[in-house]
């Protein structure tokens, strides 16, 4: 099962990865993408996009208020994830943080990656995925979703906050 788990991750890994490469020069504000795979009870959350999506600006803070700005965001992420991608509360799901990081690029743009890992008691194949995202980031216009589960594939477009998504 681990290497089941693994590969999933791997797969959306290379995904992501092409995904990137190909719009790096010309990624979209107001969008974002996450990819979320379960293997049992064990899940990774993956999130990527534009700094200017998450934070609200793409270049490196130098001042203070934009250090503090960017400071805000990424605190965000790290700490309310669990609603921003809200299972099901009788799952019993624990979110703990793998990565937050941002890429700055020469020509001020910058990307966040972010992961975490999610330990559910129960299953979450029957349940429903509310992603909550543009209520703590309201730049976000446009998030595309990849959900595998098991032998689940579910390809989602949020558009707004409280999109809901069944996994079956």
């Amino acid at each position: 099962m681990k290497y089941f788990f693994a590969l999933i991750v791997f797969g959306f890994s290379i995904t992501v990865m092409a995904s990137d490469h190909r719009e790096q020069g010309a990624h979209v504000h107001g969008s974002a993408k996450m990819n979320i795979a379960f293997d049992g009870l064990n899940g990774e959350v993956e999130l990527n996009g534009p700094g200017d999506s998450i934070v609200g600006f793409e270049h490196k803070p130098t001042s203070e208020s934009d250090k503090k700005t960017q400071a805000e965001a990424l605190e965000k992420l790290e700490k309310q994830i669990g609603e921003m991608v809200f299972f099901d509360s009788s799952l019993s799901c624990e979110w703990k943080k793998e990565k937050i990081d941002i890429h700055h690029e020469t020509n001020n743009h910058s990307n966040i990656e972010a992961s975490w890992k999610v330990r559910c008691k129960k299953s979450v194949i029957g349940s429903q995925l509310i992603m909550n995202i543009q209520s703590f980031f309201p730049k976000v216009k446009d998030l595309d979703v990849q959900i595998l589960v098991d032998t689940i594939q579910i390809s989602a477009e949020a558009k707004k906050s409280k999109t809901s998504i069944k996994i079956k």
